[in-house]
């Protein structure tokens, strides 16, 4: 977070509240979707692309908190393999 904080041309993608297959390791295929969404509105935000009425729609539903600013042990008792919507 702090590296992307320092740089203009740099966004995270969050994690937080994403299930996983059950190792610990993978992503689940609804968790993995929703990572990528994430990944193009960051995209899309640091493009210039993400214009008021994009923003308007879809709010914050887009930038949960990052991992390591929910606390760790928080994040992953959130992360128990279920689907997260």
């Amino acid at each position: 977070a702090e590296v992307a904080a320092g740089d203009a041309h740099a966004e995270l993608a969050s994690a937080h509240g994403l299930a996983h297959k059950g190792d610990r390791l993978h992503f689940s295929s609804s968790a993995a979707d929703e990572l990528g969404r994430r990944y193009a509105w960051k995209w899309l935000r640091l493009t210039g692309r993400a214009h008021g009425s994009l923003r308007l729609l879809l709010g914050s539903s887009l930038e949960p908190p990052l991992l390591s600013e929910s606390g760790r042990d928080q994040a992953f008792d959130g992360c128990r393999g279920e689907n997260v919507p």
